[in-house]
């Protein structure tokens, strides 16, 4: 991972990255992958705490390498990785199955054009421009990966968008924004 970081790093794209965990276990997962020039970069959060988040977890980090040697964007990515965790967790029958789904948010970036793709399952992309102070966010589709079969909405979508040298952008799960704090103590 140390050239992916220092290549994105000269770039300008990637600035911080805080990851805390309550639990060794967890079904928060964040993976990093790397296709000629393009960098592909996931923030996920899975259905289940402890061992069965991990276990879905470890399942959504398979499926997502197995994705990516059929296709290059983030869309059809998020596409078959639906298709595979339905297989894998025996959703796609019209018996029994199970409802545990994962919400993500996948980025290719193409270092030669700084070009970014983004594809959500539940889960935004936060942009900030150089010298901005205000977020753009680009929400993903209002679906799942997994979960119930009969959600109306059949496919993923690709946002295209053009990065400067400064700007930012965020991944993130809801681990963060779900942790308790502040003055009251309470849920953010």
């Amino acid at each position: 991972m140390g050239s992916f970081f220092s290549h994105v790093l000269k770039l300008g794209l990637i600035r911080l990255t805080f990851s805390v965990h309550s639990k060794v276990l967890t079904p928060d997962f964040y993976w990093f992958k790397k296709e000629q020039d393009v960098f592909y970069i996931a923030a996920a959060d899975c259905t289940g705490h402890g061992i069965p988040g991990a276990l879905m977890s470890m399942i959504g980090m398979e499926k997502l390498n197995s994705a990516i040697l059929n296709t290059a964007e983030p869309s059809d990515i998020l596409n078959q990785l639906n298709k595979n965790i339905e297989i894998a967790l025996c959703q796609s029958t019209q018996h029994e199955h199970s409802q545990d789904c994962m919400d993500i948010g996948l980025c290719s970036i193409d270092i030669n054009t700084n070009h970014l793709k983004f594809a959500g399952a539940n889960r935004p992309l936060w942009i900030i421009r150089q010298g901005q102070k205000q977020v753009e966010e680009i929400k993903g589709t209002k679906k799942a990966i997994g979960g119930s079969t009969n959600i109306t909405v059949p496919y993923f979508e690709n946002d295209d968008i053009a990065l400067n040298k400064g700007d930012c952008f965020y991944l993130f799960s809801d681990g963060y924004v779900d942790q308790f704090g502040g003055k009251e103590g309470k849920k953010s």
